[in-house]
């Protein structure tokens, strides 16, 4: 199905603190919520051509002994993840720091102009600790790029519930950091081998009702799932990594 042609938003400051629900579904499936939801939601700003999907890349950070994934798989109730996430077509780079305390999930972010993640990299290293989370805790564990990680994402916003996000991600893959100036279609892509969409419904406070009602029409079962750890599993299972 083509869907109807609506202006993108440009995302306002939100309350802060968010809940995520995530679902893995067939496309079949996922392309039945994105339709059922459509008089509730807008394009976000990020969207290109007519499915309304783009790129994101993330270079996640990480101790020398993967002390954030370990966080992660240990289940631990406050944890965080760094990341360096960059747009397809956009020509900055921003620093995120992703936290989640018990269910609630709080970010922080700061953009930086960069040529390429080796610039980035060199900034980190000259940054002072003051300048932002991100690079505190950076410093803090001795992080360093450890996984680049792509997806096709297609999202929405709720045009009716400030802070609402409908995403769907797509096509999972992941490559090693091995070299900070290598581009991106030199690198060797490889699946997470992830059978589905990923499914997540953002929002603050309750769930909204158009929500709700996705997960029931559908018979969503939530699931917890890490992108990054997933990636990591992955990895592993090619070369071993010092995670313990």
């Amino acid at each position: 199905m083509t869907l109807p042609r609506r202006q993108p938003v440009v995302l306002q400051p939100a309350p802060a603190g968010r809940h995520e629900a995530k679902y893995v579904v067939t496309d079949e499936v996922a392309n039945l919520i994105r339709d059922f939801a459509f008089p509730w939601v807008l394009p976000d700003e990020h969207v290109r051509g007519p499915r309304s999907s783009y790129v994101i890349r993330s270079v996640y950070l990480d101790s020398p002994d993967y002390r954030l994934y370990r966080s992660t798989i240990d289940g631990l109730a406050q944890r965080y993840k760094l990341r360096i996430r960059r747009y397809a077509g956009g020509s900055n780079y921003f620093l995120e720091v992703k936290r989640k305390d018990r269910d609630l999930i709080l970010k922080s972010r700061r953009e930086l102009p960069a040529k390429n993640l080796a610039e980035v990299v060199a900034w980190l290293g000259q940054a002072p600790l003051d300048d932002s989370d991100f690079v505190e805790r950076t410093n803090r564990i001795i992080a360093e790029p450890v996984l680049d990680i792509a997806y096709e994402r297609q999202a929405f916003v709720g045009a009716y519930h400030l802070g609402t996000r409908l995403t769907f991600d797509r096509d999972l893959r992941y490559a090693a950091v091995d070299d900070l100036e290598e581009p991106d279609d030199g690198k060797e892509w490889k699946s997470t081998g992830i059978d589905g969409v990923v499914v997540e419904l953002k929002f603050f406070r309750g769930m909204p009702g158009w929500m709700q009602e996705i997960v029931r029409r559908f018979g969503l079962k939530r699931v917890s799932f890490s992108k990054y750890c997933l990636s990591v599993q992955a990895r592993r299972r090619e070369s071993p990594l010092p995670l313990r």
